[in-house]
């Protein structure tokens, strides 16, 4: 071998060496939690409401869950329902939808719990069947999910 070889040789052994000394920065799993809605809404005869949620690519085991509890007119009742855009705006008008969960008809109260991947989605309450009363829906919806993070120190 010549010189040069040589040379070069430990070059690239002393680089690789001092690449092994160095490690990459260490992550650690947090969990997460947002609230999506909390406390008492008003929904009008004929109207509804929506929350839009958003799933980041980043959340990891995103998990959507909630309860509801209406009142007013003489079923104490709404309809619910959590879709993406397209099949909520489908749900929300009337025509036949592809939605990730929703009450079973009319319910004066009930809960969910649904696994979800990255993307938007719309939870709605609907009392568009009532064309008189209002009602009050007492709702509480998080999101938990959990979020690599740089772990400092150690």
């Amino acid at each position: 071998m010549d010189r040069l070889s040589v040379v070069s040789w430990v070059l690239v052994l002393g680089g690789i060496m001092v690449g092994c000394g160095t490690s990459s920065p260490r992550t650690r799993i947090v969990p997460k939690s947002q609230k999506v809605v909390t406390g008492e809404v008003d929904v009008a005869a004929g109207q509804a409401v929506n929350y839009r949620i958003e799933i980041q690519p980043e959340m990891l085991e995103p998990t959507l869950t909630g309860t509801f509890n209406a009142r007013g007119g003489t079923g104490n009742d709404i309809t619910a329902a959590i879709a993406d855009d397209t099949n909520y705006t489908n749900w929300i008008n009337g025509h036949q939808a592809e939605v990730i969960w929703k009450a079973a008809g009319q319910q004066t109260a009930g809960r969910f719990e649904l696994k979800l991947q990255p993307g938007i989605y719309f939870l709605g309450i609907s009392n568009k069947f009532s064309t008189v009363s209002d009602k009050k829906v007492e709702l509480d919806v998080n999101l938990k999910y959990q979020q690599k993070e740089a772990a400092t120190g150690g």
